[in-house]
């Protein structure tokens, strides 16, 4: 629903205080993204929602 995707990020490895820095490398990170069945126009259809959006869709309890 929300296409979300990868996306490039620094890797950035620390020793104590923000001078002690090392060397950045590239690293992936990933969305939240499950298979769920979702019913729509009366069918269910398999779909990859990210985890923001079956809150959405997903009605919730009241305490």
């Amino acid at each position: 629903m929300c296409r979300k995707g990868p996306h490039s990020a620094n890797s950035v490895p620390r020793r104590g205080q923000r001078k002690h820095v090392l060397a950045r490398s590239k690293g992936v990170q990933k969305p939240n993204v499950q298979d769920r069945h979702v019913m729509i126009d009366g069918q269910y259809r398999r779909m990859r929602l990210c985890t923001r959006c079956i809150r959405t869709i997903t009605p919730r309890a009241r305490t």
